[in-house]
């Protein structure tokens, strides 16, 4: 086989893989709200099966989930054990609180209703303190969450993907994520993950 006739054939099989993915990105698009379908022209979902046809966004695509899934995993991981150092620090809390009561029932228990009142301030500030620092966490973690979706948005700019670009507007998000959406289906068709 000359090489031309290697090139015929190459070319050939891309704009046949080519024409197969606009088919499908089209069948998803339709599935979309209106708002959605008309964001996505053909020749918008021609540029996005161009861009797949080598397969690499495929496995861009899935790296990127993977270090989401990470990423949320671990920054659940992080907000669990605040969750549970707050409630070992309480439930000793109330313990101590008991013994004390109980204590002072014995010793002196006209004080005692003193030593409640104050104990139930120390709880209460003690909530609220926990509840302040949970916020704070919850807080950064959204920060750490939002970085993850610009490195996203970023790395599929620079390898070309149509759509992506460095944005926090809820609809072009939303756009986004039926984009990954179709990717990853495309990619299982396609038997990649």
């Amino acid at each position: 086989m000359s090489f031309d006739e290697n090139d015929l054939m190459n070319r050939e099989f891309l704009e046949e893989r080519h024409n197969t993915l606009l088919n499908e990105l089209k069948l998803l698009c339709n599935k979309l709200p209106e708002t959605y379908q008309q964001k996505m022209t053909d020749s918008f979902l021609s540029e996005l099966a161009n861009s797949l046809l080598d397969k690499t966004v495929f496995d861009i695509v899935k790296n990127l989930k993977d270090i989401q899934v990470m990423t949320e995993n671990n920054l659940l991981e992080r907000r669990m054990k605040l969750i549970y150092s707050h409630d070992a620090i309480k439930e000793k809390m109330i313990e101590r609180h008991k013994e004390a009561l109980a204590n002072e029932i014995r010793v002196n228990p006209r004080n005692a209703e003193v030593l409640r009142a104050r104990q139930i301030a120390e709880l209460e500030a003690t909530d609220k303190h926990n509840e302040n620092e949970l916020n704070l966490l919850d807080m950064k973690i959204i920060m750490e969450l939002d970085q993850t979706v610009s490195d996203q948005q970023i790395t599929l700019e620079k390898v070309g993907v149509p759509g992506f670009s460095v944005t926090n507007k809820p609809a072009d998000v939303k756009l986004q994520m039926h984009l990954l959406e179709f990717i990853t289906i495309l990619s299982i068709k396609d038997g990649i993950e």
